[in-house]
């Protein structure tokens, strides 16, 4: 049996992906496996959208299941990881198989041909390959991941004409692309770390103390907190942009 998340009669692989992560988190922090069950089939659910080539297909009607042709950069990313998550609680091969299979399109056939420069700053791919990577250790895994982190670091602000913008993404810069693809950094830095050189490993550290040195001056502060409405709720919270509160 399936077991899916539906919103406004439409399910879709990521927001499955997301509640299985979730779930699965859960299940591991708490060791409460009540929900166990749920996962599994959420999980199946996955599976359900996958074709033999492996790729998934990111958005369905529902009742009626009928593929709505949408496209999502980061679903599949999301999937691999729910795929990874589960199998870390149901060691069946299973899961793992998907998650290579996916893995595997999104590589050699989204991938196909793209250089470094155009690939997408995909940090649900980089999570996901984090995990699968060290239960197959596919050397196809590695490399990709690495070049992600290589695509990430060259799309940084580094030399930008405003020094507040040292350390983001795009211009001008907002918060939450610094934040996700410093995640996805942290994922690619774990691998580097254990697998690769120390030269890769400082490099992709260094990328992070960058954007996480911009993400702190988008931080609410007690000194930028005071000219909003209702300072104390927002103190900690982050804002939109430098600029955008």
């Amino acid at each position: 049996s399936h077991v899916c998340i539906v919103e406004d009669e439409e399910v879709k692989l990521g927001g499955n992906g997301l509640a299985a992560v979730a779930l699965a988190r859960y299940i591991a922090v708490t060791g409460d496996r009540t929900h166990l069950s749920e996962l599994i089939a959420w999980g199946r659910a996955i599976r359900a959208l996958q074709h033999e080539s492996g790729e998934f297909i990111h958005k369905i009607t529902y009742p009626g299941a009928e593929d709505t042709g949408l496209v999502s950069e980061y679903y599949p990313g999301e999937a691999l990881l729910a795929l990874a998550r589960i199998y870390a609680l149901d060691p069946q091969e299973v899961w793992m198989d998907a998650a290579e299979k996916g893995a595997q399109y999104l590589i050699n056939v989204r991938g196909r041909g793209v250089s470094v420069e155009e690939l997408a700053h995909d940090h649900w791919l980089l999570y996901g390959l984090n995990e699968i990577y060290r239960h197959r250790p596919n050397p196809l895994y590695l490399e990709h991941a690495m070049r992600i982190a290589q695509a990430i670091v060259l799309g940084q602000n580094r030399e930008p004409e405003d020094p507040d913008w040292l350390g983001s993404f795009y211009r001008p810069p907002r918060s939450t692309p610094t934040a996700t693809r410093n995640e996805g950094l942290c994922a690619a830095y774990q691998l580097a770390r254990d697998f690769r050189t120390p030269a890769e490993a400082d490099r992709i550290l260094e990328a992070m103390e960058l954007g996480i040195a911009f993400a702190l001056q988008t931080q609410f502060r007690p000194e930028s907190v005071m000219y909003v409405r209702d300072p104390q709720r927002a103190l900690g919270g982050f804002h939109y942009s430098l600029t955008n509160y």
